[in-house]
């Protein structure tokens, strides 16, 4: 990183670390070669942009799929008057659930309008107001009648990314998400480099694997969210995980916004989580209310513990008078640093 942030990005594309990756892929019968690494683009573009009660939501565009997908779930959620209900009751909890569950039956439509159109027509046919109510009223007939929608499973990946939310004094914020996947599972000599596995990750390639067009961007779950409130920054965010990337970063927002929490408070908060149509339900919920979701009808696997498995949604914003704060989600360590 000293390295790169010294010679820029050549020391990558074609410099010592472009040139030991590149011996380690040919020694080993690697695909990658000199032309794909000059080949490469950064890619700036404008980020998804939903409002959500008094604030404006930002999310990056595709080939982020954690960015659309969680726009959906929170375009779906402030149709409800969250807040109305007590923090972690099991009608709370419910809403969650299915709030989670309709988006994954949706993210189909989402595959295949991304197939069928270009990114942002398939983007504004997935976020637009009346398809998202479709979703949003099938999760109140949900709550209203006290039991489960169906379920769709959804592929699981592997837990190697890291957050990081940074602001300064001029009021600037950047929302940062790295990942390698599961990693290739070793290091290139000499460079302390660890290549990703994206290719091999089942969750990035719902249509299956060796499906993608050469040269195609490949999707991602990591989703850094920045929130404003009168063109101000008022909340950065973002989450490691894989796929429950997208559910801790729903309830922080939630905590922050709907509940109107402190942030640290809207962090360490315990979590829940759908996957494999099992509600995966944190250590510090109210037994009674995860016994009420179980009455009706929900699997529930109820952990002992506070775990990483739930995300590390590191988090730094404003107060209304100005002052910096910062949340360090505990589950993966997180720290905040002033200076």
């Amino acid at each position: 990183l000293e390295a790169i942030a010294q010679h820029g990005a050549a020391y990558a594309r074609s410099g010592p670390l472009a040139d030991a990756l590149l011996d380690d892929q040919k020694a080993y019968g690697g695909l990658l070669t000199a032309d794909d690494l000059q080949a490469y683009e950064v890619k700036q573009h404008q980020p998804i942009l939903i409002p959500y009660r008094e604030y404006e939501i930002l999310l990056p565009r595709p080939c982020s799929t954690g960015g659309v997908l969680t726009a959906f779930t929170l375009k779906l959620l402030s149709t409800f008057n969250v807040g109305h209900w007590e923090h972690g009751s099991a009608e709370h909890v419910q809403l969650l659930i299915e709030a989670m569950s309709a988006t994954t039956r949706a993210r189909r439509h989402w595959e295949q309008a991304l197939a069928n159109m270009p990114i942002d027509k398939a983007v504004d046919r997935f976020l637009n107001d009346e398809f998202v109510k479709n979703f949003a009223a099938e999760t109140a007939m949900s709550l209203w009648k006290g039991r489960p929608n169906k379920f769709v499973d959804e592929v699981q990946g592997k837990p190697n990314t890291s957050h990081m939310s940074v602001i300064d004094g001029q009021g600037m914020a950047v929302s940062l998400t790295t990942t390698a996947g599961e990693s290739a599972g070793y290091v290139v000599p000499g460079t302390g480099y660890i290549p990703n596995n994206m290719l091999g990750e089942e969750d990035l390639h719902p249509n299956g694997f060796h499906t993608g067009t050469p040269g195609e961007r490949i999707n991602t779950m990591m989703t850094p969210v920045v929130v404003l409130k009168n063109g101000r920054i008022k909340l950065v965010v973002g989450s490691g995980g894989s796929i429950r990337i997208r559910s801790a970063i729903l309830q922080v927002i939630s905590n922050a916004l709907d509940f109107g929490w402190p942030l640290d408070k809207a962090v360490e908060a315990p979590r829940v989580h759908v996957e494999k149509q099992i509600v995966q339900c944190e250590h510090g919920y109210n037994p009674a209310a995860v016994d009420e979701i179980e009455a009706l009808g929900y699997e529930v696997n109820r952990w002992q513990e506070r775990s990483m498995y739930f995300g590390g949604a590191h988090s730094v914003g404003f107060l209304e008078d100005g002052t910096p704060i910062g949340a360090g989600d505990t589950r993966r360590n997180g720290s905040v640093a002033y200076g």
